[in-house]
């Protein structure tokens, strides 16, 4: 497909209108969708590699900071 003008002297809306003239009904469920999926699957990564060590899987506490009280005060 040869591109038959330049994108660098529209202004940002007309540029825009170019963009979602040039996309299929495909594109506007996949984009989402695959975004989707790629944060699931790091979320998923995230979650099952430090659950998923030997030492550490039996004692998730672990995870969570402990905070001493005198520096939770408000004052």
């Amino acid at each position: 497909m040869h591109v038959v003008f330049s994108a660098w002297p529209l202004e940002l809306p007309s540029f825009l209108k170019e963009v979602v003239r040039a996309m299929s009904e495909n594109d506007f469920v996949l984009l989402p969708l695959k975004a989707l999926l790629m944060g699931a699957v790091f979320a998923l990564v995230c979650c099952a590699v430090p659950l998923g060590a030997p030492g550490l899987s039996s004692m998730p506490a672990r995870f969570v900071p402990r905070v001493s009280p005198i520096s939770c005060s408000l004052s």
